[in-house]
């Protein structure tokens, strides 16, 4: 295998460990409860309900993700 193979393998996982390391940050993780599409770009009522472990779920992604995808660039 070619070291740019695995360096562009390297890249994509990482790029999508990026992408998504927002995603737990736009839900409250309350059940049945839907994204407020009005509440876009305005803070939401339940961010100060909302538990710590989507903040550190979207901070690992993205500190794993991030090293490998600028690396790719």
């Amino acid at each position: 295998m070619n070291i740019y193979v695995l360096i562009g393998i390297i890249g994509i996982i990482s790029g999508i460990l990026c992408a998504r390391a927002d995603v737990p940050l736009a839900w409250s993780g309350k059940e049945g409860e839907p994204m407020d599409a009005r509440a876009v770009g305005r803070i939401s009522s339940w961010w100060k309900e909302t538990d710590e472990k989507p903040f550190i779920k979207s901070f690992w992604m993205s500190c794993l993700g991030q090293p490998g995808t600028y690396l790719t660039m």
